[in-house]
């Protein structure tokens, strides 16, 4: 039988007394068990436990995601519906003459409101056809793609798209039309009796279309592997959430058990070290020393009321992607933000307990383990 405590007759502590101690002793686990998870997960990482660096696997989610989006490689009316490679091959004809003119030297007001006033100057930056053939392919075809390519001369952009025009296209950086060419297409938007200037105007327009259907045939046939790919991806991503997640809550558990039941072996009186700093000891409902039973019965109950912590970690970590991760299904399927708002819950109701529990103002866990939280300060026994 436990001998009668020290503290006996030490009086019990207040309120606000005790909502500190409660607050820094979260404060102390949620410090300490971030600190321990970001040491493991550094010795993980360097160890090679995750074959795909967060980053990388955040990057190329967002490049495939955003080419699967928009593998039509077409542009949308000003009612957001998507046109047809007819249509947008005639739009991109209509964009490069009018960005070819103004590039000449002829002004904005001279131009046909009319034929231009529905699109916006072409430029390497807003052409998506320009973009998938002269970055996009070359740069992930040996990655992505369901058979081997080889990138000839013959093959980019500005070589399939000025073949056969001689005298059209600038011959340095962006096809831009050559401004003879750009006046003809121009005038044959104005007038369509201008053969020479329509004739131009439909070879070119046919041109962009057949680039058109060529990048979406290769994206939706060659480049299927972007969806599986992605998925994959994803998957493994969904893998390093689901390690990450799982170490902030074994560095929450370890840290936990040492902060209530391991440390307060060596501290005596059912002590934390905050506690031990704050001189605010246990003793038992009946003024007994606190026993081991007792510390075994508090801190389970203090891992399951705290068990939202390991989420301030996983904030740290994730930064940006944090959403992402308050996302991470669980338990079942829950999400892991629930876990932390029913954690959050837990913790207001443990110290409401203090209220319903009278002078004793134990919390759940003291009041399952039998445990008053006294004032050693004021104890001159």
């Amino acid at each position: 039988m436990k001998s009668v405590s020290l503290y006996a007759d030490a009086p019990i502590i207040k309120r606000g007394q005790k909502l500190v101690s409660l607050l820094l002793n979260v404060l102390t686990i949620g410090i300490v068990s971030t600190i321990l998870f970001f040491g493991v997960d550094a010795i993980a990482s360097s160890a090679g436990a995750f074959k795909e660096d967060q980053t990388t696997l955040q990057n190329k989610e967002a490049d495939l995601k955003g080419y699967i989006e928009t593998t039509n490689l077409g542009r949308k009316n000003r009612n957001g519906v998507l046109l047809t490679v007819d249509e947008n091959a005639n739009s991109y004809v209509i964009s490069l003459t009018y960005a070819s003119l103004l590039k000449n030297g002829h002004s904005e007001d001279s131009l046909s409101k009319t034929v231009y006033g529905s699109v916006n100057p072409i430029t390497p930056e807003t052409d998506m056809l320009y973009s998938y053939y002269e970055q996009f392919k070359p740069t992930h075809i040996s990655e992505y793609a369901q058979k081997d390519y080889e990138i000839k001369d013959g093959s980019t952009y500005t070589a399939i798209l000025c073949n056969g025009f001689d005298n059209v296209f600038e011959n340095n950086g962006y096809p831009y039309l050559l401004n003879e060419a750009a006046e003809k297409i121009d005038e044959a938007f104005r007038n369509p009796s201008f053969k020479e200037g329509a004739d131009l105007r439909n070879k070119l327009q046919a041109r962009y279309a057949n680039l058109l259907e060529k990048a979406i045939r290769e994206v939706e046939t060659d480049y299927l592997p972007y969806q599986t790919t992605f998925k994959e991806y994803e998957q493994a991503y969904k893998s390093v959430q689901g390690k990450k997640i799982g170490e902030a809550f074994l560095a929450y558990l370890f840290v936990t058990i040492i902060h209530y039941f391991v440390l307060p072996l060596f501290l005596k009186n059912g002590q934390t070290v905050v506690e031990k700093m704050l001189k605010r000891p246990f003793r038992s409902n009946k003024g007994k020393e606190i026993s081991v039973v007792s510390l075994l019965i508090r801190t389970p109950i203090c891992l399951l009321i705290q068990c939202g912590i390991p989420i301030i970690a996983l904030l740290f970590a994730y930064g940006s992607k944090s959403v992402d991760v308050l996302s991470y299904p669980i338990l079942g399927g829950m999400p892991l933000f629930m876990l932390a708002a029913i954690s959050g819950l837990l913790m207001l109701v443990s110290y409401v307990f203090t209220f319903l529990t009278r002078g004793q103002k134990q919390t759940i866990s003291e009041l399952a383990a039998q445990m008053v939280q006294v004032d050693g300060g004021l104890f001159n026994g």
